[in-house]
């Protein structure tokens, strides 16, 4: 990926770049020339903030259903760049060529990228253009280094939920589908104290009060608020020992492991019905203004 291919946006607190393959944000900067996201190093992982589409996570695919990768096929899809400004951008993508022999679905994905002061908001549009209901799942999945440059040791990061604080969670199978067994979130209060053993067994998976605004900090600096619209799931996920936490608000997640139906019958799916279309928004805030080190 040459730097010259990349999308650069900027506000007076922030600067962006995003990767119009995918339409993935790669940098986000503060003045101080900070990172506050992954850098993608392919040695743990090679994602930044990839958009999930058509699916979030894995679809069993029985037969006559549709095959598509593992959290869809957007991410490796090159956008239209549409609009570019100062202080946002925007792209497309539109189905077309092989995108409709695993997907056979007519429709329009649009990502707006704006930047404001301290804040970057994303927003996701899917548009269908088809004569039938378009079944489509989304999720966001930004990436942020663990530990946080000056936020202290690994184990005195949190991720903190709001308003709701979920009581379970669900993990997935080595097959990478979603288990029907529940366990007790390891939640105090309102905090996730981050520890590499959460790991072990892939992400956290909330579909159940996940909230809809997290606050992921160390025990010093900045703090780094994600908040999201119409996007009821949420997994946490890292790899034991990979400098990086992905905190990644879904609509829709991996196909139960015991699940037969149809496609259309996938659990977490939305339907979008011709005509329509549907914005999900993810925002995130860089706080450098937060109270002291934490209690």
């Amino acid at each position: 990926m040459s730097e010259v291919d990349l999308v650069r946006i900027a506000s007076d607190g922030l600067h962006a770049a995003i990767n119009p393959l995918g339409a993935e944000l790669w940098e986000l900067r503060d003045r101080s020339g900070s990172n506050f996201l992954w850098h993608g190093d392919p040695e743990f992982w090679s994602g930044r903030a990839p958009i999930l589409f058509p699916i979030v996570g894995s679809t069993r695919a029985p037969a006559g259903s549709l095959l598509l990768p593992r959290h869809g096929f957007a991410r490796r899809q090159r956008f239209e760049v549409i609009e570019q400004a100062p202080a946002r951008a925007a792209f497309r993508l539109r189905s077309e060529g092989s995108l409709l022999e695993s997907y056979p679905f007519e429709f329009e994905l649009l990502v707006h990228i704006f930047v404001a002061g301290s804040s970057l908001r994303q927003i996701v549009t899917i548009r269908n253009l088809d004569s039938v209901p378009l079944p489509y799942s989304v999720g966001f999945h930004p990436a942020f280094p663990w530990p946080l440059p000056w936020g202290g040791k690994r184990n005195e990061h949190r991720v903190r939920f709001w308003p709701h604080t979920p009581k379970t969670l669900r993990r997935l199978s080595s097959t990478g589908f979603m288990s029907s067994a529940t366990e007790p979130a390891p939640i105090c209060e309102d905090a996730l104290t981050l520890q590499d053993e959460l790991f072990n067994r892939d992400a956290l998976i909330f579909l159940e009060q996940a909230g809809s605004r997290w606050t992921y900090s160390g025990a010093v600096g900045p703090e780094i608020v994600v908040s999201a619209d119409e996007l009821p799931h949420l997994a946490i996920w890292s790899k034991a020992g990979a400098p990086f936490v992905c905190i990644e608000p879904w609509h829709g997640y991996s196909d139960p492991i015991d699940f037969a139906g149809a496609f259309s019958e996938k659990p977490g799916l939305s339907i979008l019905q011709p005509g329509h279309q549907r914005a999900h928004t993810l925002c995130i805030t860089i706080n450098s203004h937060r109270p002291g080190p934490m209690g």
